[in-house]
């Protein structure tokens, strides 16, 4: 009698834990995160090393953007016996590590993960990690020189003239951008340097440059004239905008880049010779020369 009793109450447990584990689930895919946190909290601490409550803790924290907190949640889920928990847990933790500047382990833990599910989800997820992190094959040719502050990396150094020259003002533009918003970033940038715009249009489908701030990665053309990009990144970092509006961030980058300047001499010569909306231009920067 006894034994049917236990057997009874342990499958109403695991009944409610099913339950809940669903529940949360749906909350998940509807992307109620604050609702996610608010229904495994208990159940972690009841549980603190249930792989599959790590795991959607993890997930939770790296997809608002929390990528130190969700580190530890993502560790532990990552040492599950259960293939599937295993692979996401390493998938998104070679995000987080990434992000952290710990670029070996993040290689290792996408490896790793692609290693455990050669197919399925989890796989995509990994592969896109690479693709964004800019680290396929795609780059192996390419050529990057260290700073203490940037990495560079070029797709074809030859065609610029002054590289000292072209990483200077670069570095320069991060140097006042940091000092402007008060902000040291959590990774070192990467700045890709292309050579060939088209190589550039066909991995992106975008024109160049353009700039990751989840991943402080700006990509730019060998022949760029203007450094806005490092600050509209930090920019981005500093407010993580709901909505981004064009000619704020285009302006946030020319003013950090020529704040030292005259900048009412800069913007009267900016002037269009034709008649111009200021609303359009708020509406429909692209209505415009940049």
């Amino acid at each position: 009698m006894n034994k049917l009793l236990s057997f009874i109450v342990l499958l109403g447990v695991s009944f409610s834990s099913f339950s809940q584990s669903k529940e949360v689930k749906k909350l998940y895919n509807k992307g109620k995160y604050d609702l996610v946190i608010e229904k495994i909290t208990p159940l972690l601490k009841s549980n603190p090393d249930d792989a599959e409550i790590n795991l959607m803790m993890g997930r939770v924290y790296a997809d608002t953007k929390k990528f130190t907190d969700a580190i530890s949640f993502l560790e532990k889920a990552s040492l599950s016996k259960n293939k599937e928990i295993k692979a996401w847990a390493l998938a998104y933790l070679g995000k987080c590590y990434f992000i952290n500047n710990q670029q070996d382990k993040a290689m290792e833990a996408l490896s790793r993960s692609k290693e455990i599910h050669r197919s399925g989800k989890s796989v995509r997820y990994a592969e896109n990690c690479l693709f964004r992190f800019q680290r396929s094959k795609f780059y192996d040719a390419w050529e990057t020189i260290k700073t203490e502050t940037i990495d560079f990396h070029y797709q074809d150094k030859s065609k610029i003239e002054n590289i000292l020259e072209f990483q200077e003002r670069r570095i320069s533009e991060l140097k006042k951008a940091k000092k402007f918003f008060s902000l040291v970033p959590t990774k070192k940038i990467d700045v890709y340097v292309w050579s060939n715009k088209a190589d550039a249009f066909h991995q992106f489908d975008r024109k160049l440059g353009f700039f990751d701030a989840d991943l402080c990665i700006v990509n730019v053309a060998y022949d760029q004239k203007h450094d806005y990009e490092i600050g509209k990144m930090l920019s981005c970092i500093v407010a993580q905008p709901d909505k981004k509006s064009m000619l704020i961030q285009e302006g946030v980058g020319v003013y950090v880049a020529n704040m030292e300047k005259n900048l009412m001499k800069i913007a009267r010569k900016a002037i269009p010779k034709v008649q111009f909306n200021l609303l359009e231009l708020w509406e429909d920067p692209t209505s415009y020369e940049r």
